[in-house]
């Protein structure tokens, strides 16, 4: 992360941020690791998608039956169930 942050505030207009300035033979080298760097770190990611693919267990489905507005309410009390507070009472 070093050489990104390095080459992205290469020329910062605040000085305190400006890195030490490099040769253009150092600039490429780098390049050269930071191209070695997203390299490694892609196989490595590549490697970390590939392994779990066939062990992952799906998410259970939701096995509620959905209640129609104009089914009877589940709580027993006859009404429908959008007319109903689903058995909640009010003292």
């Amino acid at each position: 992360m070093a050489p990104v942050l390095m080459l992205y505030h290469e020329h910062d207009p605040d000085p305190e941020m400006r890195p030490e300035p490099i040769g253009a033979e150092q600039g490429e080298t780098v390049i050269a690791h930071m191209a070695a760097g997203l390299i490694t770190a892609y196989r490595y990611f590549r490697q970390q998608g590939r392994s779990d693919l066939g062990t992952r267990a799906t998410e259970p489905r939701n096995t509620k039956t959905k209640i129609g507005r104009n089914d009877p309410c589940p709580c027993g009390s006859g009404k429908k169930c959008n007319r109903c507070g689903g058995g909640e009472t009010i003292h």
